[in-house]
């Protein structure tokens, strides 16, 4: 379960939602709402955080998806999930084909929902679609916040909108929805958040360890040796991510989340070190506590009652960047 919300964060983080058939959204109440917030330059240190449990309703979600939602921060990555509870009685309404059980399972209807804080939200915006091009197609979105793009999921779809110094994504993963009302109702849940967006209510305050001091802006531009822009976000679970991307080259992305709660953070770390056979993964001496190396893109340290998820996204030795990376992460905190 923590590995598929792993890749559901990375794809979150990448891309989300198609929306040709879907015009209406390009409204003159949703340009004036938007325009009263304005892109200053900011510090991730000093800033609070929108809640993205609180980003769009449970009503709203529970009408889309066709029950009563379960709503629920994550704990492997600052994103809140809405999920249709398991002994709801009522039916998928939206749902292509016969009401089979796979269709009525709980897991086939959620949505999921980040929010944070870019020192540069349309230019990490512009930075994200071109990297999540190389992978599917994108769709420029109109008449949602500042900018907005999207692309389809195998599961679902999902929309990234930048408003201000703000950017959020909502992914839903609803597989046997009929298309077109997946691209309405996407587009309505994103236009709710919007609104939300517009109130500046911002209840979330800075964590600790900040995510942005383990890896700094300076540090992920000499990493990737250009310039980069960052990404901060946070739950209500104090699960916060910080997120550097660059123009081009390999690798062009580097994310570390942090969790500093005791008795979760081993928790959390055992439960994703069992997750893995030995043949997938590779034990880091000397590194905190314990640590770990996916054989992919990611390493795990635990130090205390902190857990640090490290992720380098773009083809590259581990052993370039990964492993001396995770060793100077460490350092801070």
């Amino acid at each position: 379960m923590l590995n598929r919300q792993i890749r559901i964060t990375c794809l979150i983080l990448f891309c989300i939602l198609s929306l040709a058939a879907c015009g209406g959204a390009q409204t003159e109440k949703s340009s004036s709402t938007t325009s009263k917030i304005e892109s200053t330059k900011i510090n991730p240190m000093q800033t609070t955080s929108f809640n993205p449990c609180t980003l769009i309703s449970r009503e709203d979600v529970g009408h889309i998806l066709g029950g009563v939602v379960d709503v629920r921060p994550e704990l492997s990555a600052p994103l809140c999930m809405y999920r249709v509870h398991p002994n709801a009685d009522a039916q998928p309404p939206h749902a292509k084909g016969p009401k089979t059980a796979d269709a009525m399972n709980p897991e086939q209807r959620e949505v999921l929902v980040s929010v944070g804080t870019s020192d540069d939200a349309s230019g990490y915006l512009n930075l994200d679609r071109t990297n999540a091009g190389k992978e599917a197609k994108t769709q420029v979105i109109k008449g949602i916040g500042t900018n907005a793009f999207s692309i389809p999921l195998s599961t679902g779809k999902a929309i990234v909108v930048s408003q201000g110094n703000t950017i959020y994504s909502i992914t839903m993963i609803y597989p046997h929805m009929n298309a077109s009302l997946l691209d309405t109702s996407l587009i309505n849940l994103a236009l709710s958040a919007s609104h939300t967006i517009t109130k500046n209510v911002r209840p979330l305050s800075v964590p600790n360890p900040h995510p942005c001091t383990l890896l700094s802006a300076q540090k992920a531009s000499q990493l990737f040796q250009q310039p980069v822009k960052w990404y901060f976000s946070v739950n209500e679970t104090g699960v916060a991510s910080c997120d550097y991307i660059s123009s081009q080259g390999t690798p062009h992305r580097v994310q570390i989340i942090a969790v500093n709660k005791p008795g979760v953070a081993k928790t959390l770390y055992n439960s994703v070190d069992h997750e893995l056979e030995s043949g997938q993964k590779q034990v880091l001496k000397g590194i905190g506590d314990a640590a770990f190396y996916d054989k992919q893109n990611a390493t795990w340290i635990l130090k205390g009652n902190t857990v640090v998820h490290l992720i380098i996204m773009g083809e590259t030795p581990a052993d370039k960047f990964l492993l001396p990376l995770s060793r100077d992460v460490v350092k801070h905190f």
